[in-house]
């Protein structure tokens, strides 16, 4: 569980200017906070995000937005996004 924490701390404080590490508090505040940890499960089946698009922009705008907000879902989620075209 330890290692666990300490990876997931790094993936979430490094896109920080001075990030966090599990390092930075006392063993016993880490073990009081990891027996505070409860597991919980959820079952993604789908995601949908609505836009809406100026009707007066190119298709090339409205292409350049979608690929944008791919990235952004891909960057959020931490992995690709299937896309169906």
């Amino acid at each position: 569980m330890r290692t666990q924490l300490a990876l997931l701390t790094n993936q979430q404080e490094s896109v920080l200017e001075a990030p966090w590490q599990i390092t930075n508090a006392s063993e016993k505040y880490i073990s009081v906070m990891i027996k505070a940890i409860v597991e919980v499960k959820i079952v993604i089946t789908e995601l949908r995000e609505v836009m809406k698009l100026n009707k007066n922009k190119s298709d090339a705008d409205a292409s350049g937005a979608g690929k944008n907000l791919i990235k952004k879902w891909q960057s959020l989620l931490g992995m690709p996004c299937l896309i169906s075209e």
